[in-house]
């Protein structure tokens, strides 16, 4: 089945639940969808990000791999349009999981967040920005193309490209 055309009434009469048990948890069918990708891909990574000291981080290997894992769910989902669509919620937790590894970029610099000039804050926000996007978009092309490149492959580009980038960035801005 498609998941344009699941409906809140098919999935809670094959749950055996009530409407209002899901409107009690979910605004409609794309908040689920939201929240499963909160669920299985945004807490995951920023975990990751917090706990995993490699010098060479493996964000989009986590992430890749598991929108890879659930192919089919997650092409449908992202082609999905409407208001509280997952693409528009994707890109705000990717801006989030920038955000966490730039505090992570700050920790490791041994740079207190409110010890940092705001020359730095402009310039790390600046470069947040441009990779978040980057890797934003090439992430949807890579869905749109179907997952064409294999994730692990596709994965160390991204990180290849954005976190040299970023952690170089950061570290000419320091000095």
């Amino acid at each position: 089945m498609q998941l344009k055309n699941i409906s809140v009434q098919k999935l809670v009469s094959e749950c055996s639940l009530n409407r209002g048990t899901f409107y009690y948890h979910f605004k409609d069918i794309q908040d689920l969808v939201n929240w499963t990708y909160h669920t299985e891909i945004t807490i995951p990574t920023h975990e990751y990000i917090k706990n995993n000291t490699d010098p060479e981080p493996q964000i989009s290997k986590l992430v890749l791999n598991k929108l890879f894992e659930d192919k089919a769910f997650y092409t449908q989902a992202l082609a999905m349009g409407g208001q509280n669509n997952l693409y528009d919620f994707m890109l705000e937790e990717t801006k989030s999981n920038w955000a966490c590894l730039c505090g992570r970029i700050l920790n490791e610099l041994k740079l207190p967040e409110q010890a940092v000039p705001d020359r730095i804050h402009v310039a790390l926000e600046s470069a947040m920005t441009y990779y978040c996007y980057g890797h934003f978009f090439a992430t949807q092309q890579w869905v749109k193309n179907d997952m064409n490149i294999p994730p692990d492959i596709f994965a160390h580009m991204l990180d290849t490209a954005a976190t040299k980038g970023l952690y170089s960035m950061v570290s000419e801005v320091i000095r």
